[in-house]
């Protein structure tokens, strides 16, 4: 893919994460909330391959979801954090590694701090 290829798709990207973070910000208890950004996710090149690496399924973004949630429920620079930690694929990969062992404080240290 070529400069503007990258552009192009890194706008989409955006534009998605905008629209879902606007869309679950007021309701994200919305029982399609996790749904859509797993159909999002597997659309997603380097986010499905993260899914994969974990053999993560719809359950365990339920998980990870219900997690952000307690842990880290509101706005950071644009950024509605239970929503924006799932599209990016280091978050992602941080979050599905330590899903069993959870510890919310770290968590949302973590989530914080890369969206910071």
């Amino acid at each position: 893919m070529g400069f503007f290829g990258t552009l192009f798709s890194s706008l989409g990207k955006s534009g998605k994460i905008a629209y879902l973070g606007s869309k679950y910000k007021d309701n994200p208890r919305n029982p399609n909330a996790v749904p859509e950004l797993y159909e999002y996710i597997m659309s997603h090149d380097t986010l499905r391959t993260v899914m994969q690496k974990h053999n993560a399924t719809l359950q365990d973004l339920e998980k990870i979801y219900e997690l952000l949630l307690v842990s880290c429920c509101y706005e950071e620079k644009g950024h509605f954090l239970p929503i924006s930690a799932l599209l990016f694929g280091q978050p992602l990969d941080y979050l599905l590694t330590n899903k069993d062992n959870a510890n919310i404080y770290e968590i949302e240290n973590y989530v914080y701090n890369y969206f910071h």
